[in-house]
Parts: structure tokens; sequence; C-alpha cells
């Protein structure tokens, strides 16, 4: 699928190289941690078209900011040809029955929307923004946790704002158990009660390239 994307937009081989990284050695369910600007829209779409080339999602979701999801539209169909629907198209038929779906996370999460996006089963979940996932005890958590899916992507330039326990909590949610429990998480790499410095951060570093890409 890389020739149908070569003639409308010019792939950096970085971004070529976070793609085959999520599609061959992260096992589908990756956290990419880019600096700002550095274009993890366009590394989500490449992964999202080539599983579409491959015939391996036929339901996609997105949830972004509000502020967002009109420009992840535009750009998954300018770049990468996906047509996408969201709840602000006039024509959109509802989170049970549309496959390609762009939506902010606040509408998504309400009750009855929720209700429709769990009860299938989506090929690919992709996150934007998704720091604001890092506190376990949230709604928003929660609903992202309980959304069925088989391939997860997770998006932020910030996946650390306050603790290391941010970083747990995203990582659990990708691929629950990768840390233990969060006893046993602090145990071996917290070196202070509130998350801010770490202990055996080489260990840490190689449990996180399984996940993170960075």
């Amino acid at each position: 699928s890389e020739m149908c994307i070569r003639d409308r937009i010019k792939l950096l081989p970085y971004q070529i190289d976070v793609a085959f990284r999520v599609l061959n050695e992260l096992g589908h369910r990756a956290l990419l941690a880019d600096e700002v600007g550095l274009g993890k829209t366009v590394e989500a779409g490449i992964v999202l078209k080539e599983y579409v080339a491959r015939s391996l999602a036929e339901r996609i979701l997105i949830l972004t900011p509000a502020p967002l999801a009109k420009q992840w539209q535009g750009e998954m169909l300018e770049k990468f040809d996906l047509e996408f629907r969201t709840p602000l198209d006039r024509d959109f038929r509802g989170f049970s029955r549309e496959n390609f779906v762009i939506s902010s996370l606040d509408t998504a999460k309400q009750t009855k929307n929720a209700a429709q996006i769990c009860s299938r089963v989506w090929d690919a979940l992709v996150v934007d923004e998704a720091h604001r996932l890092r506190n376990a005890s949230t709604v928003a958590y929660r609903f992202v946790a309980s959304i069925p899916k088989k391939y997860f992507l997770l998006l932020t330039a910030t996946p650390i704002q306050n603790s290391v326990f941010d970083l747990y909590n995203l990582a659990n949610l990708l691929k629950p158990g990768i840390f233990g429990t969060r006893r046993e998480f602090t145990e071996k790499f917290v070196a202070d009660s509130r998350g801010r410095h770490l202990k055996n951060t080489q260990e840490l570093k190689t449990l996180l390239k399984r996940i993170m890409i960075r």
C-alpha cells in the first residue's frame, strides 16, 4: 500500500520505520510518543492504510480531542484515501452502523454512544492526545479500556506529565499486565512515593521498547 500513498504524500523514512515496527514488532499495540509536530497522525495513517490494504481492518475507530476530529478526517481522506465519518456529518448513521469513525472522546464516552461502540469489535482503535487517559480512575480511561478492539494505538507527545504512574496506566491500557500490578511496578521501578524518581531505568527502558516508539 506504500505505492497507493506515495503520490499523495511525501513519507519520511522514520515514519515508514515507525509504521513497520507497529506492524511487525510490537504486536499491533503501541504508544507513539514522538515530539510534537513530528507527524504521529501520518504514522497512524500509514498503519491504518496498511491494515486496510491487507484486509486486516474493516472497522476503525479514531478518538481525538473535539477540535481535532475534522482535521483527522481531512488528513485521512487527503493523504490516505480513507473515508471516515464523524458524528458531526449530516449523514452519520451512528456508531453501531458506521465502520470508519472519527469522534471526539467526549462524544464517544456519552452513555448512549459508548453502548453502541462497545457492542461491536473494532479492528483498530486509535486514541490521539492519549495523555488525557493517564488517570486510570476516570470514566474516559475505563471506557477506552472496555472498547472491544484487536489493534490499538495511543498517540501522545507527553506520556509522562506528573509522574511515572501516568506511563504505567497508559502501558496497562495497551497491554494489561506488561508491568505487573501497580504494587510490583512501584517496588521495581519507583524510587519515591510520588512517582517522580525512577530506579532500574535500563530494565524499564527495555520493557518500554515492547510498547513505545519515540
